[in-house]
């Protein structure tokens, strides 16, 4: 249970600068290259914004998907943001400290998700509105062959402290600490 106590505020905190140094250590060169996607980027920003002396080690910085507000997004599982309180409350009483199904479960899951039902060109239509509803409608940029693959990736587990630091900065539109 403790494991699962995390927020996005870790991830900035800890383990991005953790992984930086590593490389550094590991290359024996004065900065690298970072290039982040989604949560990535979100991690990077909030590190730079902390403690800006890494904008040194970090030449050039690539930001794919970038995250930091998502008020632009119209997505109606963003609007559980609101209930964020209600909703870690229920997953405490029903011990279960992350959102997602266990890796070892979600293999499978993802296999077949992928593979027989969104692979499936009857199935297709179905799965890109679910893809919609949780990440919000954007047709004219959807790439139907990805459609498998994002479904087959969603969602892979988290803890509660880091849906509802989500679910925080979703219903303040800021960028912004967790506000325990």
């Amino acid at each position: 249970r403790e494991y699962w106590s995390f927020n996005i505020d870790h991830f900035s905190h800890y383990d991005t600068p953790k992984q930086i140094h590593y490389v550094l250590n590991y290359t024996g060169q004065p900065h690298l290259t970072y290039i982040g996607h989604s949560m990535g980027t979100t991690s990077v920003l909030q590190l730079l914004t902390e403690k800006p002396e890494y904008s040194k080690y970090l030449k050039p910085i690539i930001l794919l998907a970038p995250v930091s507000h998502v008020y632009h997004i119209r997505s109606p599982v963003l609007l559980l943001g609101a209930y964020t309180p209600a909703l870690i409350k229920f997953f405490e009483k029903a011990n279960l400290p992350f959102f997602g199904l266990p890796s070892r479960i979600w293999a499978f899951v993802d296999q077949l998700v992928a593979t027989f039902i969104c692979g499936n060109s009857l199935f297709k239509p179905l799965c890109a509105l679910i893809l919609f509803i949780i990440n919000g409608f954007d047709y004219p940029n959807l790439a139907p062959h990805i459609i498998p693959f994002s479904a087959g990736h969603f969602p892979d587990e988290t803890s509660m402290a880091a849906f509802a630091h989500w679910a925080q900065r979703v219903v303040s539109n800021t960028f912004s600490y967790f506000d325990y």
